[in-house]
């Protein structure tokens, strides 16, 4: 009684962790745009805010309902290599330039693209988000997790796993199983029995 009470217990905490992210992150981002462009009046934001917002929060709802499992790993993946957390370091001064230069170019009037462009460039941002949240919805195993939960989360990936696992240790078993036979020979004296003839022309040359 007391592990379903935890479960319970783990599920509705990751289930209110995500929907607070998702606040945050319907908050954030609009107000980095919309206070450096100084208005509201900018339609090309708000369609990308729609593009990102809208497709992550079926996403993070879909995986509360079916997959919270998923959540709390992503939740808790970190970066163990130090390299990795350099890059992540040097990277996020990048990201959020990445939604402060666009409401500037807005204030300032630095660029003026045609429509044909936004709409393009709209476009891909939507189908490059759409793939990155397909990748995790089919491949829902995290390196490190248990593998368990990891079948669990990705029945096919854990059938390519065991189909690999079982030719490798068959591989081993014959390979040992030769090593043995061998070795039996050479302990009986018998070394050319586990020697292969020298062939010439298909025949096996008469010893």
């Amino acid at each position: 009684m007391s592990d379903a009470a935890a479960r319970v217990d783990q599920s509705t905490s990751t289930g209110r962790k995500a929907c607070i992210l998702l606040v945050v992150m319907w908050v954030i981002l609009p107000s980095i745009l919309f206070l450096t462009a100084g208005t509201l009046d900018s339609w090309q934001a708000w369609i990308y805010c729609g593009i990102l917002f809208v497709p992550m929060t079926a996403f993070v709802t879909y995986m509360i309902a079916r997959d919270q499992e998923f959540l709390q790993r992503r939740f808790a993946l970190k970066e163990k290599e130090r390299t990795q957390r350099g890059i992540q370091r040097l990277g996020a001064p990048i990201v959020l330039a990445v939604y402060v230069l666009p409401g500037l170019d807005r204030r300032f009037g630095w660029s003026a693209p045609p429509l044909e462009a936004v709409i393009a460039a709209q476009a891909i941002v939507l189908a490059s988000y759409m793939a990155i949240l397909w990748v995790f919805n089919v491949n829902r195993f995290v390196v490190g997790d248990d593998p368990g939960s990891a079948a669990r989360a990705n029945p096919r990936r854990a059938d390519a796993l065991r189909s690999a696992s079982a030719v490798a240790s068959w591989r081993a078993t014959r390979s040992t199983a030769r090593r043995s036979v061998r070795g039996s020979y050479r302990s009986s004296g018998d070394v050319n029995r586990c020697r292969r003839p020298a062939t010439r022309h298909g025949r096996h040359r008469d010893a």
